[in-house]
């Protein structure tokens, strides 16, 4: 009976032990997985910093396109306004120029 006891007690601890390997075995697969999301995770924060500074620079070069569009834009509207009191200008010159031709003409019929 003592026999059977030991033989018991035996497998028993063998069994024990032998899941004890398994639950080790298991946690060590557990711990690599844990290992393996914290790398996915920490390379997920640096890709969402990464991706943060990337649209920041966008953003300021998007502000800095705006800035040179506007003032293209204002230097565009100061050249059209220059551009027609040019045309204006020439107009005036124009219309001096035949007054004073026609006072010309009429001088020279006093004179003669």
């Amino acid at each position: 009976n003592e026999i059977a006891y030991l033989r018991s007690a035996q497998r028993n601890a063998e069994d024990n032990s032998q899941a004890a390997l398994r639950y080790a075995q298991e946690l060590e697969g557990l711990k690599a997985e844990k290992e393996k999301i914290e790398s996915a995770r920490q390379k997920e924060r640096e890709a969402r910093i990464a991706l943060g500074e990337e649209l920041e620079s966008v953003q300021r070069r998007y502000a800095q396109a705006t800035l040179q569009k506007d003032d293209a834009e204002r230097k565009l509207a100061a050249a059209v306004q220059g551009a027609a009191s040019a045309e204006k200008g020439q107009q005036w010159q124009a219309e001096i120029e035949e007054r004073f031709s026609v006072l010309e003409t009429q001088l020279e019929r006093k004179v003669v």
